[in-house]
């Protein structure tokens, strides 16, 4: 799967399809166009299906926790409770971090995970990371939360893209890496 998917965000125009869901080869983010860098399925246990994850960066970026304008796309394939998610972001988001760096995150966290809303399978959530250090969470289109705090936005992309992140062979196949 992943040697396809490196293949298809070569040719930079197809679409990729995972586990039923197609996600796009560029999507408009803060009014730009953003290219497709790779997507995978996430698994729990390596049996439950949890989201189909993209990540769209701007072309020639570097650093992935820096980049903007920037998503991240989770495709639902089972349901969540808005609890469930905010105890998902929680953990991950603190994890490695000091007492002194979670003091800090804890104010946007607690705005962050309070947005979350049930997901049922099939929603789609993402995040939009902007320039100025705004994360914007959305679920199905509709706009949950624009929250303006650099260090929260880039720890928020470092769940998932960080060196450190939760599952590092998600992380390869939403960098494109082999």
């Amino acid at each position: 799967m992943r040697i396809l998917l490196l293949w298809c965000c070569a040719l930079g125009a197809l679409a990729v399809e995972i586990d039923g869901v197609t996600v796009p080869s560029s999507v408009r983010v803060d009014g730009v166009s953003v290219p497709l860098r790779g997507a995978d399925l996430l698994r729990w246990k390596w049996v439950v299906k949890i989201y189909v994850a993209a990540c769209w960066l701007p072309a020639g970026s570097v650093d992935p926790l820096t980049a903007t304008p920037a998503r991240l796309g989770f495709t639902y394939r089972r349901g969540f409770s808005a609890l469930d998610l905010a105890k998902a972001t929680s953990a991950t988001i603190v994890a490695g971090r000091s007492e002194a760096e979670v003091a800090a995150l804890r104010p946007s966290l607690e705005r962050w995970n309070a947005a979350y809303g049930e997901v049922v399978a099939g929603d789609l959530l993402t995040i939009d990371h902007l320039p100025g250090g705004i994360a914007v969470m959305t679920l199905n289109g509709q706009e949950r939360l624009r929250l303006t705090d650099p260090a929260f936005a880039q720890a928020l992309v470092a769940i998932w893209l960080g060196p450190s992140t939760f599952d590092a062979d998600l992380r390869a196949g939403l960098l494109a890496t082999p």
